[in-house]
Formats: C-alpha cells, structure tokens, sequence
C-alpha cells in the first residue's frame, strides 16, 4: 500500500518564507512610518508654539510711535520688531531657531493696512497717515522639508496700549481718554483702600479658567489700572531643555512712581510638557497649561541676565525673580524649586502636578509669580455687608503690618505679628429653627515684595501718598472655588444635625446647647485657585498646597421656629 501522505517541497517552503519576508518588511515599513509621523507631529508642534509666541511677542508693543527703548507698533516690520531682553536684542529674532530635535529658521512679514474711503486697502494712501490702521502679520516657521504658517491681524490699539491710555502721568505721545470704572455692589466684594486714596477690587469669576480680574480706581472712578489673572492645575512631564520663559512678576518703576509687570525672560532651561495624567506623554492641547508646565521652572542658579545676577537662588538669599519666592528654602535644589507627583514624591525626570497663575501682560498670557495668601476669614454675607468699613480698616492694617516692619523684603516671614481680624466676624451667630443665611469667606493675598518696591512704598506712606493702590494686594471671596464640604477642604459643620451647609448656604435644623463650629477649609497656596482637590506642592514648606487653612464660625441655634429668610 502506498502512502498518499508527504511533506512539504522545496517550492512550497520557498513561498512561505517569501510571504513571511513580505509580511515582515510590511510590519518594518509601518514602523518606521508610524515613528515618522510622531516625529512630524512633535515638530509641527514645536513649530506652532514658536510661531504662537512670535505673534504674541509682536502684540506686546507699548505704544503707537517710535520711541528710545520701547517696543512700539511703528517697529513692527517684516522680520523687525518686538520685545527686548535686557541687553536691548529682540527676544525671539527672525533666523534659526536651535534648542530642539529640529532646527528652525523663524521669519515674518508685515503688510500695512489703512482705512480709505470706508474700504481697507494694504496700498499706501495719500497722503500717508502717521501710522497704519492695522498691520497683518504672516509668521513662517521651515525646518527639514516642512513649512508652517501662522497669520493674524494687529491693530493700531493692543490690550497694553488701552492700559497705558488709563495712565496721564505718562509724558509720551499717547492720546489718553478716561476710562471710568463703576465698583461693583456684590455684597461678597471687598474694596482696598483709605478714605483719600485710589482704591481696588478683586473679582473672582467663575469660569473654567478661574478667572480673577482686579480693578484700580480712584475717587473719582476713573480706572487707574485694570488686572487679569487665570489659575490653572496641569498635568506635567519632565522634557529636554529649551526655551521657556522666566517668572512674570512686579517691579516698581521709579520714572512713573508706580507698580508695574514685568514680562519674564526667554532662556534655555529646565521645561515641562502638558500630559492627559495618566502617563508622560506630550499632548499640550491646552494653551494654558502648556505654557504653565513649558514655563514654572526657575532657572538654575549659575544662570545669571545680562547684569550677571542670578535669576531665582534662595540658598543664597535672591528671591526676586523666583517663580514661587514664598518656599521655603529646602524646596530649592540649586536655585531651582522642586516639583511633585500625585503620589506627594519629589519628581525627577517624570511626571508632575503642577499649578500657575497666569496673568495677562501686553496682551499675553504669562506665567506670573505664585499666589500667596496672608489671611483667611469666614462670616456670614449679611454680617460681611453690614460692617464692610470695618473689615476695609482691616485690609489697610494689614497692609500696614508689613510696611511698619523691620523687614528688608515680604517673601513669608513668620515674625510677621499680623492683626486680628475684627471680633465681629468670629463672634458666635444666632440663628434659629429654619433659619438660612449666606456665608462668605475671604482670602487676603499679597504678592511678593523686593527690597525696591518695599521702600517705595514706605516712602509713600511717609509722604501721605497712595501706596494702599500700588501695593500687589488682592481680597478675593473664595466660596465659589469649593463651596460643599470635600474636607478639609471646602465649608463643613461639625454637627451637621443640628446645622447644615448647602452651596454657601447654613440652614439650622435643631437647637444647640453649645455653639457648632463651621469651619471653611482651603488650601494655602496656588492649587486653591486653580479648583484642585489634590495637593500641588506637597513639600514641608511654610507654602505648601498640602497645608489647608481653616476659618472657623461659631453657631447658636435658637429653639424658635422662623420662615426662612433670604
């Protein structure tokens, strides 16, 4: 009998191994063409940001007509014009672009637009206004074989000219209308200031970015200065070195005798990247948060500006420039301030929370210095609004606290003998059966103050002079960032049978025979701001995100039974 079985041929071994070989170059060629595109993807990116930042570079000029030293929009021409480091050179000039996998080379060009005979023409009209109506600016990153464009249009007013309009001390060729601002009659608003001085209010909004807009006025109403800030919490991760920028902070200027803002300096140093928080992948799809986490590194302390002073080095008691200058010194590695995981560990080349405060500064967001706050104080709204002089008396005392000090300079001390809020708002509240009011809390945050600026304003103070309204302070009510008890954060009862709390809201239910205790717990540093519920800065620090103040309200409850009131 013959066997009809047999095994494979010569033939068939070749054509599977062919059909292997095929499958496997199939699999090797989507490799590497996957591998290609991240790559193009992570310098389109890279491309996008830095064309972002030219178009909002060209945004930031001071004024209309050319002048010594001030970027203004009469500079802005093809591959011309912007801000200025402090060697007087264009911080981002047209021309390669290094630091990254990839090199770039940056230019733009500016077409000139006028208003003639009710049409916009880009061609010269005659005869020739002193400046244009508007310039349109075409940004061109080309790295590799790859081209992108970016195209906006500026116009003969940006956001920092319309602040510089509020100001009439300044001599410059500005026309300087008056701007009025109507404070607001919100019953939680605080106003900051004395009975002759300019005065201030801050704004908390509730918007996904957290919005904070302070308002400087004086007597008369006119807007002196008008403040916008955003508090946002990111997921970061550690990436290679590069261009960022420095911390936005405050300066005094002693031309002017005012407080100003001071935009950051472009450098090479330390950067972060925008995750989703779940692994340490780049997705920068936020705008804030990307440049919050490309940002929030000090500059370590060898790297000195064009003075040869060291940017941010609390070791060695320089604290000016320092993204938060309010840490403690531990949280400093060579100048640098640590940053932490989720898991509260100290993170070196991974991922990391992180939490900034944006301020908008020639009308760009920049990554300013870290809030701080000196002072928390929690009341019924109807209390708040009776004595709202007492609590403003308060404020100013608090202010003069610091500048009657032997301090050289306000980053934290703890010698620091603040005032007591008044009795009033800690006295026990009588309410009774069915009883409702609206509670508020303040927070009381003061921005840190050099040497200069400390002087500055003691010397107004000498002089009588206004230094309530150049000093970086802002009252903001807190209840809408954590309104229900997520304790400690947020406001809880300790006996919530006998009084409960509801969307800034106390209720009693029972009688007490001993007052209850309602407490409004918040976070001491930046993350509160930013509506995170997971500590940011979870170091030992006098700042740290993981120390929740508490503002304590006792509570009596009466047995007598009332219609709610509202």
């Amino acid at each position: 009998m013959i066997s009809k079985q047999r095994g494979f041929g010569l033939i068939e071994v070749l054509i599977v191994c062919l059909v292997l070989g095929i499958g496997m170059a199939a699999l090797v060629k989507l490799e590497s063409l996957y591998l290609q595109a991240s790559r193009l993807s992570k310098a389109r990116s890279i491309a996008l940001n830095l064309a972002q930042q030219k178009l909002d570079d060209l945004k930031g000029f001071s004024q209309l007509t050319t002048s010594a030293n001030q970027f203004t929009y009469s500079d802005i021409e093809t591959n011309h014009g912007g801000g200025l480091n402090q060697a007087g050179l264009l911080k981002l000039p047209s021309g390669l672009v290094t630091g990254y996998a990839d090199s770039y080379q940056l230019t733009w060009t500016v077409e000139n637009g006028y208003w003639y005979q009710q049409d916009l023409t880009y061609t010269p009209p005659s005869p020739l206004p002193a400046y244009p109506d508007q310039k349109r600016v075409t940004v061109n990153l080309d790295w590799a074989d790859q081209h992108l464009q970016l195209q906006t249009i500026i116009a003969a007013i940006s956001p920092n000219v319309t602040a510089e309009l509020a100001d009439r001390r300044s001599t410059d060729s500005v026309i300087h209308p008056e701007i009025h601002y109507t404070p607001s009659k919100q019953e939680e608003i605080a106003t900051i200031g004395s009975e002759t001085s300019n005065q201030r209010q801050t704004i908390a909004l509730n918007t996904p970015h957290n919005q904070i807009n302070a308002y400087t006025y004086n007597l008369a109403g006119k807007l002196i200065r008008q403040e916008e800030f955003s508090s946002v919490a990111c997921n970061c991760a550690f990436t290679s070195r590069g261009p960022a920028y420095t911390a936005a902070h405050g300066k005094w200027d002693a031309l002017k005798k005012q407080f100003i803002d001071q935009s950051g300096d472009l450098l090479i140093k330390d950067r972060g990247c925008q995750t989703n928080g779940i692994d340490s992948q780049c997705i920068d799809s936020n705008d804030l948060c990307s440049r919050c986490c490309n940002d929030h590194h000090d500059p370590s302390s060898n790297q000195l500006d064009a003075n040869h002073i060291p940017y941010c080095d609390p070791e060695h008691g320089v604290f000016d420039r320092c993204f938060d200058p309010f840490r403690g010194v531990s949280d400093f590695s060579l100048g640098k301030h640590l940053h932490y995981t989720a898991n509260g560990a100290v993170a070196n080349g991974d991922a990391y929370l992180e939490s900034c405060r944006m301020k908008r500064i020639n009308g760009r967001w920049q990554v300013y210095q870290d809030w701080h706050r000196v002072a928390l104080n929690a009341m019924p709204r109807k209390t708040f609004t009776q004595h709202r002089s007492d609590y403003k008396s308060y404020l100013i005392s608090m202010v003069d606290t610091i500048l009657d000090s032997a301090i050289i300079q306000f980053n934290g001390q703890t010698e620091i003998n603040w005032p007591p809020a008044p009795e009033l708002f800690s006295a026990p509240q009588q309410l009774a059966i069915g009883d409702t009011q609206a509670l508020t809390a303040h927070g009381l945050y003061i921005d840190y103050l050099n040497p200069e600026l400390l002087n500055a304003l003691r010397e107004q103070k000498q002089h009588h002079q206004d230094y309530p309204g150049n000093l970086p302070i802002y009252d903001i009510e807190l209840s809408h960032f954590v309104q229900d008890c997520q304790a400690p954060r947020g406001w809880c009862s300790s006996n919530p049978q006998q009084v409960t709390i509801n969307a800034n809201q106390i209720q009693a239910l029972s009688t007490t025979t001993e007052p209850t205790d309602i407490s409004f717990g918040f976070a001491r540093s930046n993350s509160g701001l930013a509506k995170s519920n997971q500590a940011v800065d979870v170091s030992l620090a006098a700042n740290s995100d993981d120390i929740i103040d508490q503002a304590l309200l006792a509570i009596s409850v009466s047995a007598q039974i009332i219609p709610n009131s509202p």
